[in-house]
């Protein structure tokens, strides 16, 4: 129970890296509340309908968990910013409300111009979002041109009040936040190796386990990158962070090393009694990334290696390696490939021309497309719309709408409709269950409320789908609480919000289509290129001089290339996308193998190791590691298309 309970601890903190999350759904859940308790005593005064207060509150809330420029200064301008904008589209949305033509036509140009805005980066997608919420809640409250003075009001106050939370009562602390990135990254190593552990020990392989392995130790990578972005954005860079940078860098070396130790003992059938030898040091790996020790130990003079292992957690996963390396299958390249490697000294260079079919682009700039997109898909759900419900078409709307939020492509547009139809599913037979418990207690129905907010906007970084659950939810119990509850209202909405998806799917699908495929070999001839520049800096001849610090910035520029290639892959490979997984996705398991070859041809140069004349750090040459980064270069050009690296023309290089 112990040690379940331990294992719930790291995998929840690792969820959340430096509660950001957590932070954001905070700001909103804040922002909703304090605005509706500063508006409806000011509705009341003044005789207003409380429903011409949501644009505002909506407009508050989302300024306050969706502001995400980069520096500090920046975001309190795009917050400020917020309300202008939110005018303007109130404005123009309750001078058509008496003309539906209009106001139709009007929610068309604003669907387009939301989202051509995301040209101009995290302010412009920021703005363009609230800009179409502002608009689409004039819609949902009726505003009309009498009510546009309490609607200004509502924004204003609202608006006021999430920058207040934001930069005041919530606001982020860079010191915290770093050291909260650390807790994390800890809480997934350990995560991972406990994973790792049962894995070895179980009596058969279970293809979910190793599917697993695959996905948590993509996100320990991750949680890596995200720390080292984070000191990064540093203004002043202390020798403490790059001393803490490498420690982590060795951290995940020292889990990789004992994933593939664990994978080789399953593929090679390892004896029961070695399997347990490597789960207990997997388990003592484990408790020394939960507790590292406060100074590196003492040597022992026993020699058995795990008396010494808590010295350094990468030369302890090495030691289990070598006492294991029976069971390390050689990769199948390595026997056609280390002979040549070796005589060349190095990797061989990418082949000419290497975005010959990665540089397939439409003539059309994205943006411009997706609002092309955008547009067409609103037009077309407001005419299929409107034969469900004259009164709620607008519902369609915004199902086609969101399947461009945020995409580049068609396989990400088909992921937000297919994830928007789940979510809406999924949260009207949840608000229908809520709302009948609830019934008529409206201090319930308002707690209830502010809680799916904050599941909302806490799950929006995870799954879209459970986003819009927690977003279904809330408006169930928002029907309640003006008394317009209904179970046939929600159905209409998720009639209205299955057409408009399926309209966004399709027009994406037809209208412009962008090919995932497109931006897949675009992301594969970078990493080519990167891991490239990589290797030959690290095998140069005054490689021996490179400090530490840089060494690991060329193993961080190889794994964000990686990771954003897995990005412009994720739409095939999430597992509530019912789509069949194209060939291409061969290219990401060979993108993963070419930046952990990277990574250890790194720390067999020196960056991690620290002591080179450790046995261990022999065990594996360098030449081994050169022949994985070429025969994963070899496949990784094939998945995606490209030239295949060049034979023969690799110059020598001399390896410190």
């Amino acid at each position: 129970m112990k040690r379940l309970r331990r294992a719930s601890l790291d995998v929840l903190i690792a969820s959340d890296p430096g509660l950001t999350r957590a932070r954001s759904a905070a700001r909103a859940t804040l922002t909703a509340a304090a605005s509706t308790l500063a508006l409806v005593p000011v509705a009341r005064a003044r005789h207003e309908p409380a429903t011409l207060l949501l644009a505002g509150i909506v407009v508050g809330t989302m300024a306050a968990a969706r502001v995400y420029d980069n520096s500090l200064g920046a975001r309190r301008v795009t917050m400020s910013l917020a309300i202008p904008v939110a005018l303007v589209t109130v404005g123009a949305g309750s001078m058509a409300a008496s003309r539906p033509w209009l106001d139709q036509v009007l929610l068309c140009v604003v669907a387009f111009a939301a989202t051509f805005a995301r040209r101009y980066g995290p302010r412009g997608s920021t703005l363009g979002l609230l800009a179409f919420m502002s608009y689409f809640f004039s819609l949902f409250a009726h505003t009309g041109e009498n009510d546009f003075a309490m609607a200004s009001i509502a924004i204003a106050i609202s608006v006021a009040l999430a920058y207040v939370v934001t930069f005041g009562v919530v606001r982020d602390a860079p010191d915290r936040l770093l050291d909260g990135l650390l807790v994390a990254f800890r809480a997934r190593a350990a995560s991972v190796l406990d994973s790792l552990a049962v894995m070895v020990s179980a009596r058969t392989p279970l293809w979910w386990r190793r599917h697993r392995a695959r996905v948590t130790l993509a996100r320990l990578n991750d949680a890596a990158l995200a720390l080292e972005d984070e000191a990064e954005a540093r203004t002043h860079r202390s020798a403490v962070v790059d001393h803490w940078a490498l420690d982590v860098f060795e951290v995940e070396l020292a889990v990789e090393t004992v994933a593939d130790v664990v994978d080789a003992a399953r593929r090679g059938r390892a004896p029961a009694g070695d399997r347990a030898h490597i789960a207990a040091g997997i388990a003592a790996l484990g408790a020394l990334v939960r507790e590292p020790p406060a100074a590196e130990p003492a040597p022992c003079a026993d020699d058995h290696p795990l008396p010494r292992a808590v010295a350094r957690p990468l030369r302890f996963s090495r030691r289990i390696l070598e006492r294991h390396h029976p069971w390390r299958a050689p990769n199948p390249a390595d026997a056609v490939l280390d002979e040549a490697v070796t005589a060349a000294g190095g990797v061989t260079p990418l082949g000419p021309n290497p975005d010959a079919t990665a540089t397939r682009r439409t003539a059309i700039k994205p943006t411009l497309r997706l609002a092309i997109q955008a547009a067409i898909a609103a037009a077309l759900a407001t005419i299929a719309g409107h034969p469900v419900s004259s009164a709620r078409w607008y519902w369609a709307v915004v199902g086609a709408f969101v399947v461009f939020m945020r995409a580049t492509n068609r396989a990400e547009s088909l992921s937000r409709a297919w994830q928007r139809i789940l979510g809406t599913v999924g949260g009207v037979v949840l608000g229908v269950a809520v709302a009948q418990i609830v019934g008529r207690d409206q201090p319930a129905a308002l707690v209830l409320l502010f809680a799916s907010v904050f599941g909302a906007f806490y799950f929006s970084g995870l799954s879209y789908a459970w986003m819009i659950v927690f977003f279904t939810t809330a408006l169930a119990l928002l029907y309640d609480t003006i008394g317009n509850y209904s179970s046939a209202l929600l159905g209409v909405r998720l009639e209205e919000t299955l057409i408009g998806a399926a309209i966004g799917a399709i027009v994406a699908s037809v209208v412009l289509p962008a090919p995932a495929r497109i931006s897949v070999d675009r992301r594969a001839a970078d990493l080519l290129r990167e891991a490239d520049r990589a290797v030959s800096a690290l095998t140069a001849p005054d490689a021996a001089s490179m400090p530490p610090r840089v060494r690991l910035r060329w193993a961080r520029g190889v794994d964000r290339a990686v990771q954003r290639l897995r990005q412009s892959t994720s739409p095939a490979w999430e597992i509530n996308v019912p789509l069949r997984v194209p060939p291409y996705m061969e290219s990401v398991r060979a993108a993963v193998e070419l930046a952990y070859a990277v990574r250890h041809l790194v720390a067999r140069s020196g960056v991690a190791a620290g002591d080179q004349a450790d046995v261990a750090v022999q065990a594996a040459p360098v030449a081994q590691w050169l022949a994985r980064i070429a025969a994963a270069r070899t496949a990784l050009a094939a998945a995606a298309g490209l030239a295949p690296p060049l034979a023969g023309t690799a110059r020598h290089a001399e390896i410190a």
